[in-house]
Order: C-alpha cells, then sequence, then structure tokens
C-alpha cells in the first residue's frame, strides 16, 4: 500500500459499504447489520479506515457499558467489537492502526477500560499487543437437554435491564444501558429468539435451526433448570449456557476483571 489510510469517524454516507463489509467479513444479514448501526449512536461509535476513497477498513466500540466491580464501584467500560478489513487488505497493518485509534478514542471519551473478545484465542497476544488487553475472563460452557418448563415471559430490553441489574446487585457484574440492551435483543430476535423472564432468573435465547438454543445469559438460582426450560419452550434438542468461573477464554481487558464476574454479553 503506497499511501497510508485515513482513520476517521463513520459518517451515514458510509453504511452502504460498512455493510458490505461486515456482510464479507460475518456473513451477518443486512436487517442486523441496518438495526445495529442504527443503534450504535446512543451506545458508542465507529472508526473507518478510508483508502483511495473507499472504506477499507472498520473498528466499532461499545460504550455504553459500565464493569461494577466487587466493591460496587463502576467503572466506565469500551467493548471492541466487529473489526473488519477488506480481504484483499489484510496483513497490510490497517487492522492494527484501526484498532489503537479505536482504543485512543475510547479513552478519550470517557472508558476507564477497553476489553473485548477475540474471535480466535490465538488472537489475544494480537490484541494485548496492540491495545493492551493482557487480562482475560474465563467461563465454562454446559448444556441442558428438554425438561420441565418453567413460566418463561418475553421482556423488553429495558425491563430486563432493570430486573438484570435486581438481580446482580451486590456482585461484579456488566451493567449496560438500555441501548446496549436492544442490541442484544435485537442480536436474539434475528436468531428466532428473545430476552424472557423465569422465576427468579432471566435469559437471552439465540435459536439455531431446530438444534439448540444458545443462551448469552442465563441468571438464576438454577442455570441448568432454567436452560432446560429454554430448550423446551425452542423445541430444540438442547440449550447451551456458560457460568463464570474457570474454563475457557472469552474476554479480554486491559485491566483485571474479577474471576466471577457476570459479564456473559458479547454480542456473538
Amino acid at each position: 500500500m503506497k499511501n497510508a489510510p485515513v482513520i476517521r469517524l463513520a459518517k451515514a454516507e458510509d453504511l452502504p459499504e460498512l455493510i458490505f463489509l461486515w456482510q464479507k467479513a460475518f456473513g451477518d444479514e443486512e436487517p442486523f447489520i441496518r438495526g445495529f448501526y442504527s443503534l450504535l449512536p446512543g451506545m458508542g461509535f465507529a472508526l473507518v479506515a478510508v483508502h483511495e476513497n473507499r472504506v477499507v477498513a472498520a473498528a466499532h466500540m461499545i460504550t455504553g457499558m459500565d464493569y461494577i466491580d466487587s466493591a460496587g464501584h463502576a467503572h466506565p467500560a469500551a467493548y471492541l467489537y466487529a473489526v473488519s478489513v477488506r480481504e484483499d487488505l489484510r496483513g497490510a497493518g490497517i487492522g492494527g492502526i484501526l484498532v489503537e485509534a479505536a482504543a485512543k478514542e475510547a479513552l478519550r471519551r470517557g472508558a476507564e477500560m477497553i476489553t473485548t473478545s477475540p474471535a480466535e484465542e490465538s488472537l489475544y497476544p494480537w490484541y494485548a499487543q496492540r491495545i493492551g488487553t493482557v487480562f482475560t475472563l474465563s467461563r465454562t460452557s454446559h448444556s441442558a437437554l428438554p425438561g420441565p418448563m418453567l413460566s418463561c415471559d418475553p421482556i423488553s430490553a429495558e425491563e430486563y435491564a432493570c430486573r438484570r441489574e435486581q438481580l446482580l446487585s451486590g456482585r461484579p457484574h456488566l451493567r449496560v444501558s438500555d441501548a446496549v440492551m436492544q442490541l442484544q435483543e435485537l442480536l436474539c430476535k434475528c436468531c428466532s429468539g428473545g430476552l424472557y423472564a423465569v422465576p427468579g432468573g432471566l435469559f437471552t435465547a439465540s435459536v439455531f435451526g431446530g438444534e439448540k438454543a444458545v443462551l448469552s445469559e442465563c441468571i438464576g438460582p438454577d442455570p441448568q433448570q432454567i436452560a432446560a426450560s429454554a430448550a423446551s419452550l425452542f423445541h430444540v434438542q438442547a440449550a447451551e449456557y456458560c457460568t463464570a468461573g474457570t474454563g475457557s477464554p472469552f474476554l479480554s481487558s486491559t485491566e483485571p476483571i474479577a474471576e466471577l464476574t457476570e459479564w456473559n454479553l458479547i454480542f456473538d
């Protein structure tokens, strides 16, 4: 590449190129992508790399969130999401320049910590080198077969966020704004799922064919029972969910996060 790309905030007129870039990189359907960009002004920002008057890379920062530590103190956090580079320009260093710029912009806007969920475990060192995400959070995966159903009531993103804070009060967790919770709702509904309340708990669900439901979050006194209820609700073979603690890394951060933090939401 003869000339370095220009890094700038995304503009409304970039949307067609952003949609094209996103679909090539991640394969998502256009309704979800358009929904994401409609929510973005209320929950974060996007940076793009422009080369020869074309958007060739994009990185997104979700900033409508706080890490609530074990003492109950709130730390504004930013989550690096959906980084993509045009296929023919990968390996030219554009991605690294872009994520570094995105992290600096998030810190300038008040974030105290930068987080991300690398798509592959091999990418953790790359992000650590680029943006300093040297601390990791792990979780353990579980699966539940269909079982006796608890009452599962669909609820709005705003109600879910409110109930979530009540359930997680006194525990280290990720607190999200209504707009960020709307993103999780959009993601679930685009996968034939949604946000649900059960007696004493909550769960988010995305459904994949008739085979499985994936619960990005499953909060309550008996997560296994909640997951079994979700499997029955969606008539799938099993429901998958995770619990905080030991297991596989799923999040990296520039600052330490308590091991049993209820983070859960990474919008994958």
